[in-house]
């Protein structure tokens, strides 16, 4: 068998150049195969004589084919393919294609939004970084202009053999955007939050299938991980950020001390097609909300220990003795003692002094007192019978005497009070009587 490369193809014949530089002209047949490829081919008995032209054109090719393959060997690709692709999410998702020198070669919507937004927008040829300003400039009229949100940005390298860093792109737009945010929105810069990754070509290949962007599939998987559950179509349909306010913040779907990396992007893409991934998301809810109810139980715990200490150490209170009057903080409310009549004796004049008999002395205060006088009801007329006298030796004759003068005075202020009534019982009969005399007189006129 001879090798040889193939220089020129037409529909019914192959040309090839063998190692030896001369042509052979092969029949085509079914044979599937591309100028500058190595083929294998039976030799043949007689050399080709191919023309002037045909030669010229198999150097060409050549030339070409030399030219592919030391670039291929020395990392270099050739100018305007696609080595790299971006995207950044605002809620317009777009996807921007640069080649070995970041130069923009290719750009495309990824929603109705992103497609909106590159509208009329010449990239072709413009640097990554013009093309950048440009999306936010325009996006300036919509989704930043709110004062608040959350942009993704992911560069995947989808050639082997490059100078271009994927992790390096990411780093550099993250410092523009946030750059773009601090001029824009100076009083607003901490409502918006940038997030940036390299993402592997499994997660770029996933994205598409799914319709979405690779930035926001790598969210996607990044949330079920840490445990917050979302779909495919909530991440299709609503935007990042407000899939993120619904969520408590993007800090539930990307954990600032887990970043996103390559690595663990692979890892998840393998366990979200064996629903793993899925699984594990369930089992952080569930632990969760045990967690969750657990609290809950010891914090009411917490305030019922604090209501029975707080009922242990009340004092009981001291139950009010009963009172007769309003309470003056005295004894004399306690009913266990007698009440103390009101002094209505007759023994005091109006001001309250003792009062004196005709002979210029005060009488005696001693009053029995189980036989109150009432001053409101007419005392009966004393008996004049003599008390008994005490036998010699009996008691003390000096307390038998006081006692006697005592009821003598008595007796002398119960008779001064029987005849101020008889004098006022005169008095109401003379004026009856002078009432007779001008009813008479009255009927005589």
């Amino acid at each position: 068998m001879n090798k040889g490369i193939v220089m020129e193809l037409s529909e019914s014949s192959i040309i090839v150049m063998g190692p030896d530089g001369r042509f052979d002209k092969l029949p085509r047949g079914t044979r599937n195969c591309e100028v500058g490829e190595e083929i294998l081919y039976a030799p043949i008995n007689s050399r080709l004589k191919v023309p002037q032209m045909a030669i010229a054109s198999g150097l060409a090719a050549a030339i070409v084919l030399c030219f592919v393959l030391v670039s291929t060997l020395t990392g270099n690709v050739p100018g305007g393919q696609v080595v790299a692709y971006v995207t950044i999410d605002i809620n317009p998702s777009v996807e921007i294609g640069i080649d070995n020198q970041e130069v923009v070669q290719d750009l495309q919507g990824l929603n109705s939004d992103g497609e909106n937004l590159i509208k009329a927008l010449a990239f072709k040829g413009k640097s990554l970084e013009d093309v950048t300003s440009e999306i936010l400039d325009k996006a300036e009229q919509g989704a930043l202009s709110k004062g608040e949100g959350d942009i993704i940005i992911s560069s995947t390298v989808v050639q082997d053999k490059t100078v271009v860093s994927d992790e390096a792109i990411a780093t550099k737009l993250k410092v523009q955007v946030n750059k773009h945010i601090e001029q824009a929105h100076p009083d607003q810069v901490r409502n918006y939050e940038v997030t940036a990754f390299a993402a592997p070509q499994e997660v770029r290949q996933e994205a598409k299938a799914s319709g979405v962007s690779a930035g926001k599939y790598a969210i996607y998987l990044n949330a079920l991980d840490n445990g917050t559950k979302v779909s495919l179509d909530d991440i299709k349909t609503v935007s990042i950020h407000q899939l993120a306010k619904d969520n408590g913040g993007i800090d539930k779907f990307v954990k600032p001390e887990k970043p996103i990396d390559k690595t663990t992007l692979r890892k998840l893409v393998e366990d979200e097609k064996s629903g793993k991934l899925n699984e594990k998301m369930e089992q952080l809810q569930n632990d969760k909300a045990a967690k969750d109810k657990n609290d809950k139980n010891d914090k009411n715990d917490k305030n019922s220990n604090k209501n029975n200490n707080n009922k242990n150490s009340v004092k009981p209170t001291k139950t009010p003795l009963p009172r007769n009057d309003k309470n003056d903080g005295k004894d004399n409310n306690d009913d266990s003692r007698p009440t103390k009549r009101p002094d209505n004796r007759d023994d005091k004049d109006d001001n309250g002094d003792p009062k004196k008999d005709s002979s210029g002395n005060q009488p005696s205060s001693t009053k029995p007192a189980n036989k109150p006088i009432s001053s409101n009801k007419p005392t009966s007329k004393p008996s004049l019978k003599p008390s008994p006298t005490t036998k010699p030796g009996s008691g003390d004759d000096s307390d038998s005497k006081g006692r006697d003068n005592n009821r003598d005075k008595n007796e002398d202020a119960n008779r001064g009070r029987d005849s101020n009534k008889d004098d006022r019982s005169k008095d109401n009969r003379g004026r009856d009587n002078n009432k007779d005399d001008r009813s008479n007189d009255d009927r005589r006129n």
